[in-house]
């Protein structure tokens, strides 16, 4: 059986609805799901059947659907900060939270009422599970859904999300916090049912991860290729992206796709780049190594030995890549240079032609000046990655662009 495992994070909970909505594509047949905080509640939308309303909610989600806080409000403190206008009614907030014993949940609770459906988790073939903390016992509760007393379902939930300087979430006389403080990514849960295949989708958020031997049990771990958004950061732009980077990491993980910030499916010829590269002009390879402070060389020794290793260790690639991989992460940065759109499937040579099609029109953003003592050094280079790959990749790719053309 496989089984997904959610650990919570807040807002960075749209990754994990990402990373499901590529499981599907996949068609991964997952048996059970289970998570804590965030990761209950989007649990608890996919052991229910909704993940693609999952998907919805989070492209639409906004601060205000989740605390007490007016939009006007929410906007500004976002885009402005604190100022003198908003300063009275964010000390007037603060001091009601804390006469109350904590940020008022009644509108999560309201959010999640319309969200969650009991009888629907209860009726699914998948089993659902997640972690609270007693605040009244001090003991942990890890409970699959038949541990839970029937009608309480969404209380659970509400409890198992309920973070630190929120009011505690009271059920049967008993006060519960975030499941987080215990375990944020319940693996045992599922261990202890019986599954053998465990997909754990990471968010690298606080929280306490217990030590859990899984040496007998398969475990995939996906976690973000970048940092995701804020923890209490509930808004449509950040969920959007990291919606797509959930789905994008997981396909670049299950389908061997290149590329580290754009997903790039292999060319089927594994030496096409090593040819593509190799057909540069003799003249603006010798200039590129000169800008690099590499010395002359004969030309395709000088590119193929210096100048692509060295942009690549300037870029972070590992000693063990080979020229695509290299190649790759050049043009990558130059995409991301030229805000090339970044959130779907490109092959390798569609990917490169892209980035090509788009330098004519952005020249100037890349055409940077190097200092000297810059371009001897490698380690001072990757202070200034930018400004090397300016340079540079004028030359590479001015050169593929004239290759298209027949200059």
């Amino acid at each position: 059986m496989i089984g997904l495992v959610l650990e919570g994070g807040g807002a960075k909970g749209a990754y994990h609805i990402g990373v499901f909505r590529a499981l599907q594509e996949l068609d991964v047949q997952l048996s059970g799901v289970v998570g804590t905080s965030i990761g209950a509640i989007n649990g608890a939308m996919i052991a229910q059947g909704d993940g693609e309303k999952a998907w919805q909610l989070w492209s639409q989600i906004h601060n205000s659907d989740i605390f007490d806080i007016r939009q006007e409000m929410e906007r500004e403190l976002r885009d402005e900060g604190l100022t003198k206008k908003n300063w009275g009614y964010v000390v007037d907030k603060v001091r009601t939270i804390l006469k109350r014993g904590g940020l008022n949940t009644s509108v999560m609770m309201r959010f999640l009422s319309r969200c969650i459906r009991e009888e629907d988790i209860r009726q699914s073939e998948m089993d659902f599970g997640l972690v609270t903390v007693s605040l009244t016992t001090m003991k942990p509760l890890e409970l699959l859904k038949e541990d839970i007393p029937q009608g309480q379902m969404l209380q659970y939930i509400m409890a198992s999300a309920s973070f630190p300087g929120f009011k505690a979430e009271k059920v049967d006389g008993q006060a519960f916090i975030d499941g987080g403080v215990w375990n944020n990514l319940p693996v045992n849960l599922l261990i202890d049912k019986g599954y053998d295949e465990l997909i754990a989708v990471r968010t690298n958020a606080i929280g306490r991860n217990r030590k859990i031997d899984t040496s007998f049990v398969n475990v995939c771990e996906i976690e973000p290729s970048e940092e995701l958004a804020s923890m209490l950061d509930f808004n449509e732009e950040t969920a959007q992206r990291d919606l797509n980077l959930g789905y994008h990491d997981t396909l670049r993980l299950f389908r061997s796709y290149l590329g580290r910030r754009y997903t790039i499916a292999p060319h089927p010829d594994p030496d096409w780049f090593f040819h593509y590269l190799g057909r540069m002009d003799e003249k603006k390879i010798q200039r590129a190594g000169e800008l690099l402070g590499i010395n002359p060389a004969p030309p395709k020794r000088m590119l193929f030995e210096h100048i692509i290793p060295r942009l690549a260790a300037i870029f972070g690639v590992p000693e063990s890549a080979d020229y695509q991989d290299m190649a790759l992460e050049i043009y990558e940065v130059a995409a991301t240079a030229l805000d090339l759109p970044r959130f779907q499937v490109y092959g390798a040579e569609e990917f490169v032609r892209a980035v090509e099609r788009r330098y004519p029109q952005e020249t100037h953003r890349l055409n940077l000046w190097i200092p000297g003592f810059v371009k001897t050094s490698p380690h001072l280079s990757k202070l200034v990655k930018k400004e090397v790959l300016g340079e540079v990749m004028a030359i590479f790719l001015g050169e593929a662009t004239n290759q298209q053309t027949g200059a």
